[in-house]
């Protein structure tokens, strides 16, 4: 999470390399910006592009999103019986923290393990834009490592899972 922050200048913990503090996913095509008002409280999200000069871009921290909790963060919210949410139906979670949280969705799944729920296409199209030629992605991690412990089987990590600067 801590290069995703620096690349889009967000304000992380621990983050001093950032260009700047606070988060701003405007696109450039449409001159709109994520606003974090959630459906719940009553106030309506604005994606107009009329007050784009005097809507203050919120911090990363502000970024509304499921409580954590110590020792666990938002883990037991996962856990069957107890739990909100479920590992195999994650479509379902992703559109009830939607309804509840609004547009951008910060979870912190365990202790200093940041995920951020983007669901607007022009923010996913700004992330997208922004992750550089080589983006990580943390969820092939387990894939990768389950290729290279069978190279039997496997040859590589694998194109999605690995740094594909070999295959350009």
């Amino acid at each position: 999470m801590r290069r995703t922050c620096q690349r889009f200048a967000l304000s992380c913990p621990g983050n001093t390399r950032a260009t700047g503090t606070k988060a701003d996913f405007s696109t450039p095509n449409t001159g709109t910006k994520a606003d974090f008002s959630t459906p719940n409280t009553g106030t309506k999200a604005d994606f107009s592009t009329s007050n784009i000069g005097t809507q203050a871009v919120k911090s990363f921290e502000e970024i509304p999103g499921p409580k954590s909790l110590p020792f666990v963060g938002t883990l037991h919210k996962y856990l069957p019986l107890i739990g909100e949410y479920q590992f195999d139906r994650l479509h379902w979670n992703g559109l009830a923290k939607y309804r509840q949280y609004g547009p951008l969705v910060k979870e912190e799944i365990v202790p200093g393990v940041h995920l951020v729920w983007v669901f607007r296409p022009e923010d996913i199209e700004t992330v997208f834009k922004s992750e550089g030629r080589y983006p990580e992605r943390r969820s092939h991690l387990a894939l990768e490592k389950y290729r290279l412990d069978h190279p039997e089987v496997y040859s590589t990590g694998g194109l999605l899972p690995t740094d594909v600067s070999y295959c350009v």
